[in-house]
């Protein structure tokens, strides 16, 4: 039984370390290729991925028989630190990294509000917005959202449009 439960955590380590090694390699392509490109990520997804990270790196001291699998699961969490907590934005949108058919979430399908130090990401299809912490007070972060939506002409939806917005009354 103890055997069955190995080979079964095995598989699933392996499969973690693919897609963390094709979501590392996609990003990475994405940095280099993309000339015109801020980063923003969640403090939140950080700290998650630095605990399962030290999980894994503590796993590779306690356990001696699987002990590469430990260490290698680690490696592979580690260098996928960087895609898991920060994403490309991008004057086409933001790019994705696990998508094989779409490059981006394109400008026309988000809108997004600060609110505080914070950006909140609205997706067309999720409810519930996306929040961001890390480098949304960025230079390049800033005039990259501010440039979205006159640049492809879209309205922000999030943004009262000045036509409608009456102000105070008086």
């Amino acid at each position: 039984m103890r055997a069955v439960f190995y080979n079964a955590l095995l598989v699933i380590l392996i499969v973690l370390c693919a897609v963390s090694l094709f979501i590392t390699v996609r990003w990475l392509i994405y940095v280099l290729k993309e000339k015109e490109k801020a980063f923003i990520g969640s403090f939140q997804t950080l700290i998650s991925s630095i605990i399962f990270v030290a999980v894994f790196s503590l796993m590779f001291f306690l356990e001696d028989n699987t002990r590469w699998v430990y260490g290698l699961t680690a490696l592979f969490e580690l260098i996928a630190l960087p895609p898991s907590c920060f994403n490309i934005l991008t004057p086409k949108g933001i790019c994705k990294g696990l998508s094989l058919k779409s490059k981006y979430f394109p400008v026309s399908e988000l809108s997004y509000e600060y609110s505080g130090k914070n950006v909140e990401m609205y997706f067309k299809d999720k409810p519930k917005p996306t929040v961001y912490s890390l480098l949304t007070q960025n230079t390049n972060t800033v005039k990259m959202l501010a440039d979205w939506y006159p640049k492809h002409d879209y309205k922000n939806p999030i943004i009262p449009d000045e036509t409608e917005n009456k102000g105070e009354e008086e």
